[in-house]
């Protein structure tokens, strides 16, 4: 039997040694050569998934009433908003005037503390014109663009005859003193129609009445008096004064 002579056996024993190597690194696993992939393709899909975006609301239609205004009539604003995204939707108010600061120019100002839907006839008089800007605000605080509603020029208020005549007449002379009111306070100047009785006459600036009655008076008269505020705002009363043995009075 021959001997295995040492260097033969070194040399084998790195052989070996060699080979389990190799075979030790082709038993790990593998990696899936697609899983990389599919991290970076979900990555960019969550990157250009759409968000859910608010949209802000809009006021399409908004109108201030009655129309035409006057001076003795609060005013009331109807609006109407629309969301796109069918939230929930307030509306802010604010009440402005256009003041006339020169010649042919105006200036729009704020009506302190007027943010309602609403504006009282004391806020403003004959020749005044207003408008109302309205901001819509949906629930979770998306605020739309503001909305100037169209100017409103405020009227003249006819005055009205607030008196009655008296029922009954006592003496010879008959008297009555007309009351009219004007919102904006404007003059009033009272006339009689052309059909009153024979004698009968008002003062034009206190509007008091007076007849004396002729003895052989008798019948119904209709009487009418006229009031006019020099502003194209006029009112009147009717009534029917009947002279018999007790004079009555009838008011229409």
């Amino acid at each position: 039997m021959k001997k295995i002579s040492p260097p033969f056996f070194i040399v084998a024993l790195l052989i070996i040694i060699f080979s389990a190597g190799c075979r030790g690194k082709e038993r790990e696993p593998k990696l899936n050569p697609e899983q990389p992939q599919t991290v970076m393709e979900k990555s960019k899909t969550e990157k250009t998934r759409p968000s859910s975006l608010n949209h802000p609301p809009q006021v399409v239609f908004a109108e201030i009433l009655p129309n035409p205004a006057y001076a003795n009539t609060d005013l009331r604003v109807e609006a109407q908003a629309e969301d796109q995204d069918g939230d929930i939707v307030e509306l802010r108010y604010q009440w402005i005037f256009f003041k006339e600061k020169r010649e042919g120019v105006r200036v729009a100002e704020e009506i302190p503390g007027e943010t309602t839907s609403t504006l009282s006839h004391e806020k403003f008089v004959h020749g005044d014109i207003v408008a109302v800007k309205i901001t819509p605000v949906d629930w979770k605080g998306s605020q739309g663009e503001t909305h100037q509603t169209r100017f409103c020029l405020i009227k003249n208020s006819p005055p009205e005859i607030v008196s009655s005549p008296p029922e009954t007449i006592s003496g010879p002379i008959f008297t009555y003193q007309v009351i009219a009111r004007d919102r904006d306070n404007d003059p009033i100047s009272f006339s009689l129609s052309e059909d009153v009785p024979e004698g009968m006459t008002i003062n034009s600036a206190t509007g008091l009445i007076t007849w004396p009655i002729p003895l052989d008076s008798s019948g119904a008269y209709t009487i009418r008096v006229n009031g006019d505020d020099g502003q194209g705002g006029t009112c009147y009363q009717r009534f029917t004064l009947t002279l018999t043995g007790k004079t009555n009075l009838e008011e229409k």
